[in-house]
């Protein structure tokens, strides 16, 4: 599982986060809300309690209690100045919690502007869960003037092994969506 954006450890810079999440949305990935390139301004809704590595290794290694999550499918729409966002996970595997961060009109990737502009402390919220069948969903409220909003959500599942509990996060593919025609 990569981690971006960890406190005092490796970063590797990716400007392709966009292409990625469009055409590898599989691929399990943990986007830690405004760290990394340098930055050291954790987001106020941060997860605090990720033990990803240590989650990853158990699995990877060992008998655990319950499963890694695998990347949920993404699915959106707009209607009545709203984006609806929907995640499916397995239905044998579900997540425990679900936060979702937007931003409109985030500069390109890699861009100065990308880089350099947090997620706002306003913009984010819990989601609501159908936990039974793996479904995740939000309701972003659209400003009229926004041209685009880039977006991820956060899912946590707890790791068990030898009585220790690991939480263990996975984020959504990353997504921008063009609001404007």
């Amino acid at each position: 599982m990569s981690q971006m954006g960890q406190y005092g450890g490796q970063y590797f810079v990716c400007y392709d986060l966009q292409w990625g999440g469009k055409h590898h949305p599989d691929i399990p990935v943990y986007f830690k809300t405004n760290l990394g390139h340098g930055k050291n301004k954790p987001h106020s809704a941060l997860e605090t309690d990720e033990s990803n590595l240590s989650a990853f290794l158990l699995q990877h290694f060992f008998e655990v209690q319950r499963r890694l999550l695998s990347p949920p499918e993404v699915t959106h729409k707009i209607a009545d100045n709203t984006l609806e966002v929907t995640l499916r996970f397995d239905s044998d595997n579900p997540a425990e919690s679900g936060r979702i961060w937007w931003m409109f009109d985030r500069g390109t990737d890699g861009s100065g502007a990308y880089l350099n502009k947090f997620f706002p402390d306003d913009q984010w919220l819990e989601m609501t869960a159908d936990k039974e069948n793996g479904i995740w969903t939000a309701e972003i409220p659209l400003t009229g003037s926004a041209k685009t909003i880039d977006f991820y959500s956060n899912h946590r599942k707890t790791i068990g092994y030898k009585g220790e509990d690991y939480p263990s996060y996975l984020s959504s593919a990353y997504r921008r969506i063009s609001l404007k025609n």
